[in-house]
């Protein structure tokens, strides 16, 4: 299976993660750029999300409710927390559907 789209070296660590929930998997490329693919047929499923300042080394589904977190801010939802460099990064990939 080849996902159409990706960008990466064999020899280069990238984060990659996958959603057996919703058949995802999520796959960080040397363009900096996060894309979406089904995993049943490799297909982009989503439209990626960045590029982003530098590589994107570590990828994780989960879900969010930041009032957990901190009350004064109001997130929820399904979404990929990304390493970028010395940060966390916290993406929402509620609807963003490739049409």
């Amino acid at each position: 299976m080849k996902f159409e789209g990706n960008v990466n070296s064999t020899n280069i660590q990238y984060g990659f993660d996958v959603n057996l929930k919703e058949d995802i998997v999520a796959i960080a490329g040397q363009d900096n750029k996060v894309r979406f693919f089904s995993i049943n047929t490799g297909r982009a499923i989503r439209n990626p999300i960045g590029p982003f300042k530098d590589k994107v080394s570590a990828l994780r589904f989960c879900t969010l409710d930041s009032m957990e977190l901190n009350p004064e801010l109001d997130e929820r939802g399904e979404g990929i927390w990304m390493a970028v460099e010395k940060e966390f990064l916290w993406w929402s990939i509620g609807n963003n559907d490739v049409e």
